[in-house]
């Protein structure tokens, strides 16, 4: 027989004790994926502060030259910002 590993035993004890082998499968997968899309966001949350990102979207316009007929204070920043 094949020793389960420390998560699926916790998951196995948690959950799915009294379960049927697909329900169990179908578990075991939903929790790898779920963790594997928390991992995903953590490492590129990671890669970039906010602090960085925000400065490059909403940029301070008042000591750039702004084009003419422009009403907008904050024609220099990017975009959809």
């Amino acid at each position: 027989m094949v020793r389960l590993g420390y998560t699926a035993r916790a998951i196995d004890n948690l959950c799915c004790s009294n379960v049927s082998e697909p329900r169990r499968i179908f578990t075991y997968k939903t929790f790898v994926l779920i963790l594997t899309f928390f991992v995903y966001c953590s490492y590129h949350l990671s890669r970039k502060p906010i602090s960085v990102v925000k400065n490059v979207l909403n940029q301070n316009c008042t000591n750039m030259t702004d084009p003419d007929h422009t009403n907008n204070s904050h024609w220099c920043d990017w975009k959809p910002f």
